[in-house]
Formats: structure tokens, sequence, C-alpha cells
């Protein structure tokens, strides 16, 4: 019996050990992003988004490198006033924004390449209309008036890219400051938009291939050098030429629906924290965003909230 009982204490070790060694394999993600967060109580523009991301170290086959991940979510869009329906006062339309979206990250020498595609709905069908409705009505907020005069529902496809670079690292394992840089890209019938920017990273970090900020702790080995919390700092202009948010997607007929031109430019910055043990990751973070519309009265701002879990 009590040969029986080492031995299976002995394989319950080796197993624990082959984990440790491999690392997480697999992280589901939930992330909350919402203007109230910043509390100014305004709910309007970008008035709130939730997503849900599985990542899987490899591929479908288990001798790939990198890792794949699935996303769908939701994010709904009102003007600056919320509760009225009158075309005269809108500066950008009401509308919602679901999708789902299919990524593929792999490391190239030191930078961190990533690439897939997004399928979403925008409009009627995307229930921006119901989940803002029920969610005042929960937490007894203001009624949302002007949804009858939301975008036509439309349906869209974009293929993006995007690419984190190490620039320049300062500092100990144990502390220091990390700067990368990083552009994106996106083409289809949902988005036509380019961005670059910078994210300077102050605390216990690592690089862009095992960092929790670029959902790359996939796959890396689960041991206490890999554990961090850092303050972060994320500038970055966008060139935007097509937001079916604002303009319905391409092809629709939107003259009875209030749309609106893009900016061209238009410039974010991100400031927030990483705490990233073991397991888990959370991260939190304030945005400010210039006019995402010519007709837009104001800049906009919001803050995230997100947590993760690895296994």
């Amino acid at each position: 019996m009590q040969h029986r009982l080492a031995c299976l204490l002995a394989l319950c070790l080796q197993v624990h050990l082959c984990f440790a060694q491999q690392g997480s394999r697999h992280q589901f993600v939930l992330t909350n992003e919402n203007d109230n967060y910043t509390l100014t109580y305004t709910d309007r523009y970008y008035s709130n988004g939730i997503f849900l991301r599985y990542t899987q170290a490899g591929g479908f086959r288990e001798a790939q490198k990198g890792s794949i991940t699935i996303e769908a979510g939701q994010k709904i869009f009102t003007p600056y006033t919320f509760n009225t329906e009158y075309r005269k006062t809108l500066d950008r339309p009401f509308t919602g924004l679901l999708y789902l979206r299919a990524l593929r990250t792999q490391m190239k020498g030191s930078r961190l390449m990533q690439w897939g595609m997004t399928a979403g709905v925008v409009g009627e069908k995307a229930f921006g209309k119901e989940v803002q409705r029920w969610h005042h009505r929960t937490w007894g907020l203001k009624y949302p008036y002007g949804w009858q005069k939301q975008l036509k529902t439309g349906v869209g496809a974009n293929l993006e890219g995007s690419m984190v670079q190490p620039v320049v690292h300062l500092g100990s394992k144990a502390f220091g400051m990390r700067l990368n840089s990083f552009a994106q890209a996106a083409a289809g019938s949902l988005q036509v938009q380019g961005c670059s920017g910078l994210q300077l990273c102050v605390g216990k970090t690592n690089k862009v291939g095992t960092s929790a900020l670029h959902d790359s702790r996939v796959g890396a080995a689960s041991n206490k050098a890999l554990r961090e919390w850092f303050l972060f700092y994320e500038p970055q202009a966008i060139a935007q030429w097509y937001n079916a948010t604002l303009q319905g997607t391409m092809g629709q007929r939107c003259k009875q629906y209030f749309t609106t031109r893009p900016e061209r430019m238009v410039y974010q910055q991100r400031l927030g924290m990483v705490y990233a043990p073991k397991c888990w990751t959370v991260l939190l973070a304030y945005a400010h965003k210039s006019k995402e519309a010519t007709t837009m009265l104001a800049k906009e701002n919001w803050g995230t909230v997100s947590v993760g879990y690895r296994w």
C-alpha cells in the first residue's frame, strides 16, 4: 500500500513538473470598457464594450509555434446626448457592433506579429439598443431614447495585422523600463485604418514574447521570473479612411439614417497598470481619444477592466 502511494505521489509530482516546464497552454480573458469607469457619468460616444477572448498556445496542431486567439465582443456607440431622437441633435450615430475575430500570433525574431480576420454586424442586429436599455433599467439610470435612429443592419468583414517591435530596455529583470513601438492596420467593409504608436512600460516587465500586455504569456514557462507588475503609457496616431460605426457598412444606402464622416487623423492615449502573477492577469486602464468624427462635439474618454486566467 505504501509503495503504491509513493508511486502515485511521484507520478503527480512528475506531471506537475512537466506542466511547470511547458507553461500555460490556454487562456480566457474577459474585458469590459465603459465611459462610466472615468467617473464622469456622461454615457456618450463609446459607451460600452464587452469582450471574451480565448487563446491557445501553438495552434490546431500541437507542433505549431505561436498561438491562436478567438474573440467575441460587442461595442455600443451613442451621440453626445443619448436621450434624443432628433436628427439635428445627433453628432454621431446610435449603433452597436457585434463581432467575431480570429487571430494568429507568432514571434519573428524579436518582433511579435499578429494577423487575422474579423466578421461583424453593425446596426439593429448588433443589439446595442437592447443591451444599453437593459443595463440602464437594471441600474436605475436614465432611459436612453434615440435608438429609433440607429444605423441600418449591415454585415462586414476585415483583414487585419499588427506588429510590436522592442526598442530599448533599461534596468534589471526585477525593475526597469521597456519601450516598444507598434503598428496596426485593418482593411475591409467594417473599417479601413492604420495606426502606429509607442508603449512605455515601467516596473517588472517581460519581453514582448512573454508579456501579459500582449497576451503572449500563453505557451511560456510559468515560473516566478515571468511574473509581472508594471505601469504603461501608450500614445498612438490613427489614420482612418472608413468606419462602419459612423458611415454604415460599405454598399449600404443610409439616406434615412444619420451618418457622418470620420476624421482622417485621430489621436489616442492610454494609461494603465498590469499585474500578472503565475496564472492570472489583471489590467486597468484609462483612455483618452480625440474626435473620431467630423461632427462630434467633444473628445471621449473611457476606462478598461480586464481579467484573464491561464492554465
